[in-house]
């Protein structure tokens, strides 16, 4: 064969090598930060939470359960996409699963999980599958109990955090730590959050600072009511536009969460990460939703 088409055919070769390994390390990266961003349990700054922690005094004289606009039974997908390649690398799902008393707490039982397609599994030898189950309390929306089972490629992690809000503490253990905690205000986590942020008027331009989780420390975030958008239904153009109401974490303009304008007030699209260069959006992570079931009607009381 002739040295300058084996020459070529070497050329080809390494450049799809090259394109096949940077395509699997930002699909991954995408994966893992899609994952940690409805888990809660890593370090990275792109959260995306909207509730103003209660103090000590307004917790214990609260005791009417929060009027929610979900019930029991209510179930959101979510498509998580890359827009470098326009590719569909995770789904994400939540319900509303029950209602349990937990050390004398009334509280929501949110189970949520995450997954890798299977397009990714298969092209990038890759599973992430990660497990999600908080229990808020029905008066505060505070975090009482929130069990993480990680699977991410080869790291496995398993995390039990329990909050004692009459005692201002939290027991933090995986396989790594155990640890025990105070904190301030009203403790939250991800999932719960979003679903909390559905119980508040959010008015344009109002601002709110959260307590959250981060791993197994405390960090106060602000989140700014910044402008009503449509965008579209479940991601495609052909389907319509949706009235949304749009906040974003102040000083992150990367991350943002668009509810619907409507009773339901439902998370409709969640973008945790841009990553620019030369000015450009070069990597977006977005989860859409996909699919929306009302639940039962019924709710958690006191």
């Amino acid at each position: 064969m002739n040295k300058r088409i084996i020459l070529i055919i070497t050329i080809i070769i390494a450049s799809l090598s090259v394109l096949y390994f940077s395509a699997r390390r930002i699909v991954l990266f995408s994966l893992n930060h899609a994952a940690r961003s409805i888990t809660a349990v890593d370090s990275m700054n792109t959260r995306l939470l909207l509730v103003e922690p209660v103090s000590a005094d307004e917790t214990a004289a609260s005791s009417t359960p929060i009027r929610t606009p979900f019930s029991i039974g209510e179930r959101i997908e979510f498509q998580v996409k890359i827009n470098l390649f326009n590719m569909v690398v995770g789904n994400q799902w939540m319900v509303v699963k029950e209602c349990k008393k937990i050390r004398g707490h009334q509280t929501y039982h949110i189970h949520a999980e995450i997954h890798s397609t299977k397009g990714v599994q298969k092209m990038f030898k890759y599973e992430l599958h990660d497990i999600v189950d908080e229990y808020v309390d029905v008066t505060t929306f505070g975090m009482i109990k929130v069990h993480t089972q990680i699977h991410e490629g080869d790291f496995k992690n398993d995390v039990h955090v329990d909050v004692y809000p009459e005692n201002k503490a939290y027991n933090y253990r995986d396989k790594r730590k155990d640890l025990w905690k105070n904190y301030k205000g009203t403790m939250v986590g991800l999932v719960g959050m979003l679903y909390y942020s559905r119980t508040l008027p959010l008015k344009m331009k109002d601002t709110f600072t959260i307590s959250l989780l981060n791993g197994s420390d405390i960090r106060y975030l602000n989140i700014l009511v910044e402008a009503k958008d449509k965008i579209s239904a479940h991601g495609v153009k052909d389907k319509g536009k949706i009235q949304c109401i749009r906040a974003r974490q102040i000083g992150n303009e990367n991350v943002s969460l668009w509810i619907t304008d409507d009773s339901r007030y439902a998370p409709a699209r969640m973008r945790t990460l841009t990553i620019k260069v030369a000015g450009l959006n070069f990597i977006t992570i977005t989860a859409w939703c996909t699919f929306y079931a009302a639940g039962n009607g019924a709710v958690c009381t006191q």
